[in-house]
């Protein structure tokens, strides 16, 4: 099995929770998993087609949600509320991190596909954040998410106008934070991708509302992550600014379209953020033995031959 960085780091995090490792093994077992490949789109790693109809058993038709009158798209709205209604057993707390991170990412991009389709008729764009979420259904039902990346490029119908917000989320998925942030970032990430693309394609207007969104959650993000046991502020401060450095090249200047060509987004090698080697502890003082009183008060007589 092949791991892309992320998912290296995120495989490590679990060994901390074995006291039988030390630091220094686990340090050696982060840098032998994580590989120079960088991220790739869940579309090319597994590779899945949208089915019309193929989504909904006639239970879960029964309980998909009243599509309004004159509504040219019924098939496809419930087939998105089914494909959403599968993904919640992947979304549990009893799962694989990276796991419950594509099947949050895959609602999201459903979300968006299902906002898109109700403005009028999908675009490149939610084409592709389609294109994702069926990839992501697909590797879930087929035990394939080890092939998924945690973290995909930016689609060439979308851009990087805020490397700030990049890089604070590249940054908590290399924290003890991520496992409780989870749901956040894989939402994140996508409203960041659907605003940009929203940027790309209509202007800074109409991309503002998600860049609003986006702004808010990855604030609350950071802030929760930096008050989360395990995480030092110093070393979270320090990764990410080294991520804005090497994301800003990659960003437009305000408010131009010169970043609407995607995006490979970087990875930096471990240290891991928030996972400092323990002080050492004291020695305890020797044990020193005490004879006992029966020993002490023995007198040793020399025996007696009669």
């Amino acid at each position: 099995m092949k791991l892309n960085p992320i998912q290296a780091c995120v495989s490590a995090a679990s060994l901390f929770a074995h006291p039988s490792l030390s630091i220094f093994s686990v340090t050696i077992m982060i840098g032998f998993m994580a590989s120079s490949a960088h991220a790739e789109l869940a579309s090319q790693a597994v590779p899945a087609q949208y089915k019309a109809g193929a989504y909904c058993s006639t239970d879960t038709k029964a309980v998909a949600p009243v599509i309004a009158k004159g509504t040219q798209n019924k098939a496809f709205v419930a087939d998105v509320f089914c494909i959403r209604k599968q993904l919640q057993p992947y979304q549990s707390e009893h799962q694989p991190i990276n796991t419950r991170f594509q099947a949050y990412k895959a609602d999201a991009w459903l979300s968006y596909v299902a906002h898109e389709r109700n403005e009028a008729s999908l675009t490149k764009a939610s084409r592709y954040a389609l294109a994702e979420a069926l990839s992501i259904v697909e590797a879930l039902k087929t035990n394939q998410v080890d092939k998924l990346p945690l973290t995909a490029d930016i689609p060439p119908t979308s851009g990087l106008q805020r490397p700030d917000l990049w890089a604070s989320l590249l940054t908590i998925k290399q924290t003890p934070a991520f496992t409780p942030l989870v749901k956040t970032v894989a939402d994140s990430e996508v409203k960041l991708i659907w605003a940009e693309a929203e940027f790309c394609e209509f202007g800074w207007r109409h991309s503002r509302e998600h860049y609003s969104a986006a702004d808010r959650w990855v604030a609350t993000a950071e802030l929760t992550a930096l008050n989360t046991s395990g995480v030092d502020k110093q070393s979270f401060d320090a990764l990410k600014t080294q991520y804005l450095a090497r994301l800003k090249p990659l960003a437009a200047t305000k408010n131009s379209k010169q970043s609407c060509r995607g995006a490979v987004l970087p990875y930096i090698e471990p240290p891991k953020v928030g996972m400092a080697e323990p002080s050492p502890q004291p020695l305890p003082p020797p044990v020193v033995p005490v004879a006992s009183p029966i020993e002490v008060n023995t007198v040793f007589k020399p025996a007696i031959v009669g």
